[in-house]
């Protein structure tokens, strides 16, 4: 815990951290998976209280594919995609991630069925990326070193421009929180 306490749960304005990231996806999505540590008692209790399915993972891992074949395993499970399905990924400590993106690449999909798209914004790429359910065997196929990130970077994606800044700093250090609260609305 380098803050601390969970991230996840510390304040932004008025919300924690993780309920503003939530919001972005609520009024464009039918659902919203978030994969959490085995024993991570308090972002569970948080969590019961959002629109949420809560996944565990089996063991703890610093490593996002394996949070990310968690979660396509429990949609796979618990919801059975069919292949036109899509899944928007974007990691939980983004406060500042736009409604606006996920709205514009769920339209931009719709009209265009592209295989992935990535959130951008002036040529720079940003969150959220989607990805046609089709896909969703891919990150199992990743090697041991490679990353959910390499899924896009092997094969053609379109970035699609938000309008919106898509570039918005994460939270790892107690330093980029403080940014984070000092962002300006404008950017």
């Amino acid at each position: 815990m380098r803050m601390g306490q969970p991230k996840l749960l510390l304040p932004v304005g008025d919300k924690p951290i993780l309920q503003c990231t939530l919001e972005a996806f609520y009024n464009n999505v039918t659902r919203t998976v978030v994969v959490i540590r085995r024993a991570d008692t308090r972002l569970a209790s948080f969590l019961q209280h959002q629109n949420v399915d809560v996944v565990r993972l089996s063991d703890d891992t610093p490593d996002m594919k394996q949070t990310v074949l968690r979660g396509i395993d429990f949609i796979r499970d618990a919801y059975a995609p069919a292949d036109s399905d899509v899944w928007l990924l974007a990691p939980a400590d983004l406060p500042l991630l736009e409604t606006t993106a996920v709205a514009t690449l769920l339209t931009h999909y719709r009209r265009n069925q592209e295989q992935v798209l990535i959130a951008s914004h002036q040529g720079k790429t940003g969150h959220p990326v989607l990805l046609p359910w089709s896909w969703a065997s891919r990150p199992s196929e990743l090697l041991s070193h490679q990353g959910i990130r390499d899924l896009w970077h092997a094969n053609d994606v379109v970035q699609v421009e938000c309008g919106v800044s898509v570039i918005r700093p994460d939270v790892d250090t107690p330093e980029d929180l403080e940014a984070i609260r000092q962002w300006p609305a404008d950017q």
